[in-house]
Parts: C-alpha cells; structure tokens; sequence
C-alpha cells in the first residue's frame, strides 16, 4: 500500500482486497488515532485542569470536616450514632454541602467507616494542674485522661511521673498536691502522696478541705441515730414520691393554688449539698403527711410499696421526726455555706483554716438551750404526736434506789442529748480534719506575707525558718529575702490586703525594675497560689467525662476520649484555632494527603485578622512555669 502512495494504483481490480489489507496493519491504525487526536485535548492537559479542581473541593471539605469537629468538640455532642452513617457529625456534613453538589459528593462524607475503632476504656484516671504565670496569675488546666490498669498507689504515681515525662516537666517542680482520703492516694507508707513525697521532700499534700468537710458530717450521720433516721426519712419520702408520676401527681395536687415545692433526692456522694433537700421536706410537711396518708390506703399501690408508705406516714406523725429535720437543717446549713467557699479557684490554706474556725464556733453556739427551745415549740405548733410526759424511760433506775413516782426523764430530754451530741461531735471531727501538716505549713507561708504587706513603716521579726521553704527559696540570702518583706508594704499601697491574690495583684502592677527588686517574696507569693486546697476543679473534669462518655460513645478509645474532653474543656481556646494551620498539619502527615488536597494556603484570613495562634499549642504544655500543682 506504501506503493500506491507513492505511484498510486495501477491495478484497480485488486484496490479493495488492498484496502481491506490495509486496514489491519498497524500503520493504518496508528494513522487513524493519531488524525482523531488532532482534533481533541491531550490527556495530560485534561488530568492536570482537574487535577486542581479535585484538590480545591477537598480542601474544602477537609475545612468543613475540622471546623465540624470543632463546633461539636465545644458542645459535647456525640459524633457518631451506632454505625458510621448515624451521626451527628454526618448529618452536619450533608447538611453544610446542601448547596454544594460536588463537596456532598466527596467520599469523606460516606467513607468514614475507618475513622472509628472500639477500645473500651475501663478504668480512667484525670490530671490536672495548677500553676501561676509570669503576671502571677492562677491557672488550672485539664490535661487528659489516663487508662490506668489498677487503682494501687505505686499504678497510679506511675501514671503521674509519666504524665510529667510526657509533658517534658521536671517532676522535681511539683511544690503542691492535693487528694481525697482514699489509702491508694494519701496513705502514709505506699499512697501516692508518700511516694512523690519521696521524690519530692519539699512539696506539701493537703487532704482536699471538700472532702474532709464531707467525712466530718459523715462521720456525724453514721454515730448520731437522730441524724441518721432524719436522712433516711428524707431519702424515703424521695424516693416513693418520684418513683411514680401518679404519686406526684397527688403530692402536687395537695398544694392547690399555691406553688409547688418539688421534693429532692438527697445526694449519695456529696453530704454538703443535703440541706435543700431537708428544706423541701419542712416546707411541704403538711401536703406530704396528706398525700401519705392516701397512698397507705390506696389498693392500687403493690403491697411492699404500699408497706413502706404506711412506715413513713407513721414516722411523719412523730414529732421526733420533724424534730430531727430542723436539727439537721441547723447543723448542715452553715457547712454547706463553707462548702461553697472552699471549692473557690483562689481558695487557700489561710482562708480553709479561717472558715473552718467559724464553722466551728457557728456548731458550737447552737449546744443552747435556747437554741433546742425554739425548735422544741416549732414542733409543738404542728400538732404532731408528742412522747407522754409521764411515761417512764425503758431502761428505769433500781426502785430500791428510787424515792419517787415521777419520770426519770422526759422523752424530749433524750432528743436534746441526741442533738449536742452532734454538735459535740460536729466540732470535733471539724478540729480532727482539719488538723493538717499541710496547713500548718501553707497558712503560715500566708501570713508572713500578708503581714509584711500590711506593715508598711513598722519593723516587724519575720521567722522564717519554721516556714519549712523548699530548696530553691531557702538558698537565696535570709538577710535579702526579710529586707525585699520589709520593703513590700511600703510599694504596694495603702490599701491592706486580705489575702495573698491581692499582694500578686499589686505587685504585677509595680514597674518592671520597681519589681524587679521583689524577685525573692514573688517566688514565695507564686509558692502560696499555687498550692491546692481542693480538687473541685479536677472534679469538674469528672462531670465533663460524665457528659461526653454516653452510651453512644462507650466504645471510644482513651486517645479519642482525652481529645475530645481537651477540646470540650478549652472551648475557649478553640475560638483562636488557626483552622488552616492544623489543616497543614493534618495535610502534611502522609503522601497520600498531599496529593488529594493539594498544596493548603500558608495564611488564612483569620489569622490575617486577629493574629497567628500555633497549631501546637498543645504541644507546648511543657513549658508550663516551675511552680505546680497535682490534683486528682
């Protein structure tokens, strides 16, 4: 055929047989594609104009993606249902690509089947830390969780000597920790306590000051029967009113016309929060005595239901019982106030020590007779059954050695003596608890301070020596650090201070050479507010936890749990989030990444806007000052 190209055809019989022939060779079919590709794009040029395309929706989505984490991390909400495509976080990716057709196409949004694995977690542990800044101010930051295998003392200081290694923190920095009264974290030979004491001879433990008030009352609740049966009483009418909407039902109809009062469970854990409750109960004695005494013959009610019922409208005749409420309620009220003080983020051991004084001499001024007249003529005034006056004690004097008829007791004395032994046993238990080496040594440190600050032109001898100071501020010159106390009242003002915040407060306002010249009392400032009187903030990690880890998300994995509660924790700091530049992160990690969402924008307009944030800012929780706390 190459002939006839050249010459063209000279025998035309055999033209089509040569034509078929020649349309088999491979010369023909080259010929043919490459004329077709005359007219077409390349391929080459058609990959590499969608190739952006491509990337520019993923990055796309990959935003979306984060800042859909982001939003459901702040508000605590589950990401997942029960299988991948039965979440919240699904459902907020459709629905923020409604208007975008090719983003709601993007297989992140249904692939997601990978991004979950089911790791339960069984045991969990929290950390927490306290520490003050450069301008003295307190800090209390959550740092995750902890998977511990046990709850021994020697697993459980592991799990903090790792958690300080993690974090590249000296644990030779700890100056403070504070735990409950569990053996495993302050029991004196192998608690945790005893072992970082070990590690580190200069710090102080503190028995947290909310868990010791709550022993105190417990300790009163289990060896006074009157304040036993009171809180049983409480935690019975509770239970059988709310156990049955048909029963409230009846106890709110009692009221009429007047406002409910809604009856409360007594806490199981926390003994300083019962006073409300016992409130309820005095308040709505009356409409509770009626909506008993219907139930206990109301046939509809099961026969144990109905049996425990006739128990309590029994007891709500007694005047014993409404006798024990207002008891209760005068010995709890005034603890429960403290209580609340104590859980205060600028709480101290000066301030603990203080309100534990006048707890004590508030329980004291109630072992009065007065006091135990007033509630004896409230109980009078509800007309409830009173013990008989001339019923003799059960246990009687030998009548050999009786020269009378009369009672040796009356029924009421009893319920005095049950009382100021509470009280009695109220003050002491406040004396035994709060009787801590800790305190003793962290509220002296205080006043030293406080009353250098408030000697302004007055010579005052500061000792020093029994302040038991740690290493790195007993080094420093004694004759240098009692002058920087002497000149300390003369710099910050004439108004006193009350607690040591306003002493840092003030001094974090001098010039910097003005303070400058206070390098020695700062440090011991920063060791006084750093020291942890109570774990009610750690606690409140544990209320975090109760809210994240449902029953949607039981089979999440430690590191997932710990990353979502850093997250639904510090939602403030993701306000600050560059999105852009964890995108980079993220993008970085694989090759893969790269070469779905391309090469991401280096400054994103919010950064541009309101200043650059790290995207490590996580990672720079080591360089946290050396002063600490450790609570847990």
């Amino acid at each position: 055929m190459l002939a006839a190209c050249k010459g063209g055809i000279s025998n035309w019989r055999k033209a089509t047989e040569k034509f078929n022939e020649h349309e088999k060779s491979t010369l023909h079919s080259d010929s043919s594609q490459r004329i077709a590709a005359l007219g077409s794009t390349p391929i080459n040029a058609l990959l590499s104009d969608a190739a952006p395309k491509t990337q520019n929706t993923a990055r796309n989505v990959l935003e979306l993606m984060f800042r859909s984490v982001i939003f459901l991390g702040k508000k605590g909400i589950a990401f997942r249902g029960d299988n991948s495509r039965d979440g919240v976080l699904y459902e907020l990716m459709l629905e923020r690509t409604y208007n975008l057709p090719k983003e709601r196409e993007w297989p992140l949004l249904w692939n997601n089947r990978g991004w979950y694995n089911g790791c339960k977690c069984h045991g969990t542990i929290f950390t927490d830390t306290r520490y003050v800044d450069k301008s003295m101010e307190i800090h209390t930051d959550f740092l995750g969780f902890y998977n511990a295998p046990d709850s021994t003392g020697e697993t459980l200081f592991k799990c903090i000597t790792d958690v300080f290694l993690r974090l590249n923190i000296p644990i030779e920095r700890l100056k403070g920790y504070c735990f409950d009264g569990a053996s495993n974290m302050s029991g004196r030979f192998s608690g945790v306590q005893a072992r970082l004491k070990e590690v580190c001879p200069d710090s102080l433990f503190v028995h947290c000051a909310n868990h010791s008030l709550d022993l105190v009352l417990q300790e009163v609740g289990r060896e006074v029967s009157l304040v036993a049966e009171t809180l049983n009483f409480v935690q019975g009418i509770a239970t059988v009113i709310r156990e049955s909407s048909k029963r409230k039902e009846l106890y709110v109809y009692m009221f009429g016309c007047d406002d409910v009062v809604n009856i409360l469970a007594i806490c199981p854990t926390r003994w300083c929060v019962r006073t409300i409750a016992m409130k309820c109960v005095c308040s709505s004695y009356t409409e509770l005595q009626k909506t008993l005494k219907i139930l206990k013959d109301d046939k509809s009610v099961r026969g144990d239901a109905r049996a425990k019922i006739g128990g309590l409208y029994k007891q709500c005749l007694k005047g014993r019982t409404l006798f024990g409420l207002l008891c209760c309620e005068a010995l709890f009220e005034p603890c429960e106030a403290v209580a609340k003080n104590l859980q205060s983020n600028n709480a101290s051991a000066r301030g603990a020590l203080e309100c534990t004084n006048l707890l004590r001499e508030r329980i004291v001024a109630l072992r009065d007779d007065t006091v135990v007249q007033g509630i004896e003529s409230k109980v009078s005034a509800a007309d409830l059954k009173m013990p008989d006056a001339r019923q003799h004690r059960a246990s009687k004097t030998p009548a050999r050695y009786r020269h009378t008829t009369e009672p040796e007791a009356h029924a009421m004395s009893t319920w005095r003596q049950e009382f100021f032994e509470a009280v009695d046993l109220l003050t002491a238990e406040l004396k035994r608890r709060f009787d801590q080496d800790g305190m003793k040594i962290a509220a002296p440190r205080e006043n030293v301070l406080i009353e250098a600050a408030n000697s302004r032109g007055q010579q005052q001898t500061l000792e020093l020596e029994s302040l038991h100071l740690p290493q790195l501020i007993s080094d420093v010159d004694r004759y240098r650090q009692d002058l920087q106390l002497k000149m300390l009242g003369d710099a910050i003002g004439d108004s006193p201070c009350h607690t040591v915040q306003d002493i840092a407060t003030r001094v974090a306002k001098l010039h910097p050479q003005a303070r400058g010249i206070f390098q020695d009392v700062e440090k011991l400032i920063k060791l006084c507010l750093c020291m942890p009187i109570a774990v009610a903030s750690s606690e409140r990690s544990f209320s975090t936890l109760r809210r994240l880890k449902t029953w949607l998300r039981s089979n999440m994995t430690q590191k997932r749990l710990t990353h979502l509660t850093l997250m639904h924790v510090h939602s403030n700091i993701l306000d600050n989030v560059d999105v852009s530049a964890l995108m980079r992160v993220f993008n970085s990690a694989t090759p893969e990444r790269k070469a779905t969402f391309g090469r991401l924008p280096t400054w994103s307009s919010r950064r541009q806007q309101n200043g650059a944030f790290s995207a490590n800012r996580w990672h720079k929780v080591g360089e946290l000052p050396m002063y600490g706390e450790l609570g847990g």
